[in-house]
């Protein structure tokens, strides 16, 4: 076989192998913006006795049943918790670190990163312990798991 031909035909089986893995990786990855209604949770007064959350706080958050709002654009994230009492909202830029409370009456410092196509990892940086939080994503949920002191908790939101 000529050597240009064979090329010619490397070059092709390559860009066709790059379009179909763009288009699969495309497919794979749910939006992020969009609203979310709470559904359920596991684990989570635990969770907040590991971060030394009070009776009275653990107990109203407990309680509560947050949606969720979250808006992009590019690296740029704002997500908000929005209660009946209160609403905490975020923003942070991935791959650059924040201050931020979540709603526990502790304002930390995390490291916000793209850990897979789905799922968005903050990291509490400078903590003694494993100390984070991911927001998983699908085309129907997201799921939240916090994670302190080995300590693992989840919170199913549903999309609205």
């Amino acid at each position: 076989m000529n050597s240009k031909i064979f090329f010619c035909l490397v070059i092709l089986i390559s860009q066709s192998i790059s379009l179909n893995l763009n288009k699969v990786l495309k497919s794979k990855s749910p939006s992020f913006d969009g609203k979310y209604a709470f559904r359920s949770q596991s684990m989570f007064n635990d969770y907040l006795i590991s971060n030394n959350v009070g009776l009275i706080l653990r107990k109203v958050i407990n309680k509560s049943k947050p949606d969720i709002s979250i808006s992009t654009n590019g690296q740029y994230y704002e997500i908000s918790f929005i209660t009946s009492l209160k609403t905490f909202r975020i923003t942070f830029d991935l791959n650059n670190e924040f201050e931020a409370d979540l709603g526990f009456d502790q304002i930390k410092r995390y490291r916000a990163e793209l850990i897979s196509p789905n799922t968005i990892q903050l990291k509490v940086i400078d903590s003694p312990v494993l100390d984070l939080v991911k927001f998983t994503f699908s085309d129907d949920k997201l799921v939240i798991s916090y994670e302190h002191n080995n300590v693992i908790s989840e919170r199913i939101f549903k999309r609205a």
